[in-house]
């Protein structure tokens, strides 16, 4: 994941700022991975839309822990 994280930094440096979409990202990680992940994710969101898919509501929990402003939509709330 930090390889990635280097490679989408150094990425926006030199060109346009992309979105960054992850599904499940840190679900196996142990709690304190999982922490500090949160808080990278969040803090490549001042940079970038980071967009996180988790069916976890823990790990919900965890990254609006972290990054308190985020945005939650919850998929099975929307009706068509």
């Amino acid at each position: 994941m930090a390889l990635r994280f280097g490679l989408i930094r150094e990425f926006c440096e030199q060109a346009e700022r992309l979105t960054v979409v992850a599904d499940e990202a840190s679900v196996n990680f142990d709690p304190l991975r999982q922490r500090r992940a949160a808080e990278a994710f969040a803090s490549l969101s001042k940079t970038n839309q980071v967009l996180i898919l988790t069916c976890h509501t823990q790990m919900v929990e965890l990254f609006t822990s972290v990054a308190p402003d985020a945005q939650v939509i919850n998929l099975s709330e929307i009706t068509a």
